[in-house]
């Protein structure tokens, strides 16, 4: 594992296209993006989220070909007001 330090941001309703764009195949460079911002932890995380975790790894377990990450939260934002990002059955739409 390259770092354990990390970043999951929540998509906002209106993120779709980025959602799209990063679910292709390919090279996603992130660090000339304007989409991304850096968090108080110096890692990468999607700008105006509706919410962003900003996480230190703690331990790693091996799962057959996956590994689990447990992790501590150390900083977290939220905009309330901004409804969630679903994907469902194929297609997005906002959270109610």
């Amino acid at each position: 594992m390259a770092s354990r330090d990390f970043s999951v941001s929540v998509l906002a309703a209106d993120q779709a296209a980025l959602c799209e764009d990063y679910a292709r195949k390919g090279q996603h460079a992130i660090a000339d993006d304007h989409r991304f911002e850096t968090t108080v932890s110096g890692n990468p995380a999607v700008r105006d989220a509706c919410a962003t975790f900003d996480a230190r790894t703690v331990a790693t377990h091996d799962a057959g070909d996956h590994t689990i990450i447990v992790a501590e939260v150390v900083d977290f934002i939220a905009a309330p007001d901004r409804p969630a990002l679903i994907y469902h059955q194929g297609a997005t739409r906002a959270s109610t």
